[in-house]
C-alpha cells in the first residue's frame, strides 16, 4: 500500500519526467491547466498532494494516462523481491 507521502513523491517524479521528456516547463503546464504556477511548484516538490481534478487536467494537458502520472515503475530489484 502506498502512503500519501510516497504518492506525492511518485506523482511529482512522474510529472517532472514527462515535462522533461516533452521539453515543457511547469509554467507551460500552469497555462494549460489553469492552475497557479506556485501550486504546481508545490506539487512538483512533493509538498502538496494533488487533487483528482489536477491530475485529470494534467494528464489531458500532457497527453498521458492517469496511470502514467500516478504509476510507479517497477525496477529489477523490486521484481526480484
Amino acid at each position: 500500500m502506498v502512503s500519501d507521502s510516497e504518492a506525492k513523491v511518485i506523482i511529482a517524479r512522474n510529472i517532472k519526467r514527462i515535462l522533461d521528456e516533452q521539453g515543457r516547463t511547469m509554467y507551460w503546464l500552469a497555462k494549460q491547466t489553469g492552475d497557479a504556477d506556485t501550486k504546481i511548484g508545490r506539487i512538483l516538490r512533493a509538498v502538496n498532494v494533488p487533487s483528482a481534478g489536477f491530475l485529470i487536467r494534467t494528464s489531458r494537458a500532457l497527453g498521458v494516462s492517469l496511470d502514467e502520472l500516478t504509476g510507479e515503475e517497477v525496477t529489477a530489484n523490486q521484481d526480484a523481491a
